[in-house]
């Protein structure tokens, strides 16, 4: 089989269940180049967890999901293990995956840089200008109106050029330019496969080249992209002609309201069982009676003409129950596709290169820390946050002591590096904070980095403040307790990079756990600080040495050495977790 002939998106029997209940049940679907399937359903139906499960950001229970471009017996596990599926991806959420103290500009540049996008600031210009936000891009996205910030987020979308878009509620908050700007940029990208949601059901049919009706995690009903392999039409004028020749926009539209209803009314009689399977479905005979027989009948007939208008046979209307006719329908429909697939790729002439391989690690790192630096020069949160709080508790500790002290230079030590550590907690937890802000984190793991780059642009990110915070606090705690160590002014500083490397490499890694949690102000301390327990040890020792009156350099090797393996183990740590981390 050709490079063109696979699908770009597999799914088969996705289900996910939560507390016991089916939020996915047994979804499948296939999506080609230049398709546009629109996912309609009423809250709650599951819409935006499938689109998680799509795009990898959340792993299914059961089921198997493949993307293009990989061997038919690849089945999808870890979103981390498909980087080369990812360049081709664009998601667009219910969170905007924007930071707020960057710019518009600085937050493009930063996601095509990401991406490696050749003629980045080119296609900036040509996009905002589209989207009308040419004035405001040089704004912090903060002061952006939250129509402004979705028309950027669709920027961001579309700047890496995707050939899968996953697009959860996209006209949300647009006007309507705005949502003919979305429609203009779907036309442009008509090779690209689309999968869309949208709760205006007849904008949503009329874009659409086919559809499916989701309720409780569950397919109720579903169509066959249906236009001409001949055709010549743009893929929303072909989506138009689809939609119409089974229904227009409004008839969809009262199909729609009567499908969801019926299931709403059988799930009341049930109890409202979210896990009955059973109720939600039409693949077998619907077991009401009374004023639902009508319903019954009208539904059995309209399969019945569908799978007559699909096979060109009129199947048996007694012999054949519901259930079969659904059957022989998605048979039919299977072999449709197959039909249609080799011709609709030929027809299209669509020469969809093979993607990218994983950017260059030390180039992802480069644009990720760059963009923590952009960051926290905007804000100064970080930074500004810690050296107040170190510098108040040093002041606050020489007060308790006289200077000249003779057991000043003995208690040094540890005062000096508790009031580095806890300092530092503040660094730790606020510099991933930062990122789950409007879920950028999201966004940044759905590009073509391993998770492994991600952990370690952020262990050099707060290395570097780390660093900054020594630089600073150092000489003034020497100032306030008079004990600056002369004998070994060039031991110190390499202790201090140690021990920060050591104290950095721990507290990312339990700084990225406890992000994900609702008290992560509280649970980083309670984790990070009995794993520090001998690197703090070696530290206080180490640097106990400099203010004996002659320097044990044995002793000093030996503790340094110490610190440098407790380094090692905690480096080779975070490569090993970093792929299950950050996980939803």
């Amino acid at each position: 089989m050709g490079l063109s002939e696979k699908t770009l998106i597999s799914a088969e029997n996705l289900s996910l269940t939560r507390s016991g209940f089916k939020i996915i049940d047994e979804v499948s679907l296939e999506l080609y180049a230049g398709d546009r399937l629109a996912l309609f359903g009423p809250n709650g139906a599951g819409k935006t967890t499938l689109f998680r499960l799509l795009a990898g950001l959340q792993e299914a229970d059961r089921g198997t999901l493949k993307y293009g471009y990989q061997d038919d017996d690849d089945s999808f596990k870890k979103s981390s293990d498909k980087p080369r599926f990812k360049p081709r991806l664009g998601f667009l959420g219910h969170d905007i995956y924007l930071y707020n103290d960057l710019t518009g500009r600085e937050n493009l540049n930063f996601f095509g840089e990401l991406y490696d996008i050749t003629g980045l600031q080119s296609r900036i210009e040509k996009l905002t200008e589209r989207a009308g936000l040419s004035l405001e891009l040089d704004e912090k996205v903060r002061t952006y109106s939250r129509g402004m910030q979705q028309k950027l987020a669709i920027c961001r979308c579309f700047l890496i050029k995707p050939e899968v878009l996953l697009l959860d509620e996209p006209f949300t908050g647009l006007d309507s330019q705005a949502s003919k700007f979305l429609i203009e940029l779907l036309d442009d990208n008509s090779s690209a496969a689309v999968i869309f949601s949208s709760h205006d059901i007849e904008l949503g049919y009329q874009l659409a080249s086919s559809w499916i009706i989701l309720c409780r995690g569950r397919i109720l009903d579903r169509s066959q992209q249906t236009s001409s392999p001949d055709s010549q039409d743009s893929p929303g004028e072909r989506a138009e002609g689809n939609s119409q020749n089974n229904w227009g926009s409004q008839e969809f539209s009262r199909h729609y309201q009567e499908l969801t209803g019926q299931t709403a009314a059988r799930l009341q009689l049930d109890g409202n069982d979210r896990s009955s399977t059973e109720s939600l479905g039409f693949d077998e005979e619907q077991k009401n009676t009374g004023k639902n027989s009508d319903a019954e009948k009208s539904n059995r007939n309209e399969r019945i003409e569908r799978l007559e208008s699909k096979t060109g046979q009129k199947p048996d209307e007694k012999s054949c129950s519901t259930d079969e006719i659904t059957n022989t329908q998605k048979k039919a429909e299977r072999d449709q596709k197959k039909n249609l697939k080799a011709k609709r790729y030929q027809k299209n002439n669509l020469e969809i290169s093979r993607p990218r391989s994983r950017m260059k690690f030390t180039r992802a790192l480069l644009v990720l820390v760059k963009k923590d630096l952009r960051l926290e020069f905007n804000t100064g949160q970080l930074s500004g946050t810690v050296l107040l709080f170190a510098l108040i508790g040093g002041t606050i500790f020489s007060m308790s002591f006289l200077p000249g002290q003779e057991n000043i230079q003995a208690l040094f030590p540890g005062i000096y590096w508790f009031t580095q550590i806890f300092a530092a907690l503040l660094i730790l937890n606020r510099s991933f904070l930062r990122d789950t802000e409007n879920s950028c984190q999201e966004a940044i793991l759905l590009a073509p980095i391993s998770r492994e780059t991600f952990l370690t642009a952020r262990i050099i990110f707060n290395y570097l403040i780390f660093l900054f915070l020594a630089i600073i606090i150092s000489p003034v705690l020497f100032i306030l307790f008079e004990a600056f160590p002369f004998s070994a002014v060039h031991w110190f500083p390499v202790l201090v990079l140690l021990v920060n490397l050591g104290l950095v490499a721990n507290g990312s890694l339990l700084a990225a756990l406890a992000t994900s949690t609702r008290f992560s102000d509280l649970l980083l301390p309670v984790l990070l600080l009995p794993v520090l327990i001998p690197l703090i040890l070696a530290a206080v020792e180490g640097a106990r040495l400099f203010y004996y009156p002659e320097m044990d350099l044995a002793s000093l090797y030996f503790w340094l050495v110490f610190i440098i393996l407790y380094d090692a183990v905690c480096l080779l740590v975070n490569f090993i977790l970093a792929p299950y981390l950050l996980k939803d």
